[in-house]
């Protein structure tokens, strides 16, 4: 699978900004006058289903990104096969059945796009980190490792701190 700089980009800003609701054909929002710089990025991810407004023409882009919109988005975007197919039983204790995006994160996890917690949660609600974009984004796209390096000096002993390869 070949990705093009336009579609690693408008997935980036596009998972920055995105209310994972239902997706539909709304791709004119009203309120994206001050994100002017994402607009094209908003509208192409809107034409594609893989993004939606809260409806009556509204994107609302100041609003946070969550756990569960965060993968909705990224199943959406790879896997829009799989969302009307039979998927298994959650095991997470803040999924449920009737969540809106329970069938999109079964479905990241088969893939292992994104995982819980150790006290059995998901946080589907919960606004996604950095760190948790960067782990979702490395997974679900296969990239190479550049010749750049950064030192970062709050990272040493956080999960999401990538062991040098050996």
């Amino acid at each position: 699978m070949r990705l093009t700089y336009k579609t690693i980009m408008a997935t980036v800003f596009g998972s920055m900004l995105i209310w994972a609701g239902s997706a539909n054909a709304e791709t004119t929002f009203v309120d994206l006058q001050h994100t002017q710089w994402a607009k094209d990025g908003i509208q192409y991810m809107a034409k594609r289903g893989t993004v939606a407004g809260y409806g009556n023409g509204k994107f609302q882009p100041q609003i946070s990104v969550t756990r569960g919109q965060a993968v909705t988005f990224l199943v959406r975007e790879l896997y829009p096969d799989q969302l009307e197919q039979p998927i298994g039983k959650l095991k997470y204790t803040d999924v449920p059945i009737t969540h809106p995006f329970y069938r999109e994160i079964a479905i990241a996890e088969q893939h292992g796009l994104a995982g819980g917690f150790p006290d059995g949660s998901f946080r589907p609600n919960t606004p996604i980190s950095r760190a948790e974009t960067a782990a979702f984004l490395t997974r679900a796209y296969p990239l190479e490792e550049g010749n750049l390096t950064a030192q970062w000096t709050d990272t040493a002993k956080h999960w999401g701190r990538r062991q040098s390869r050996s």
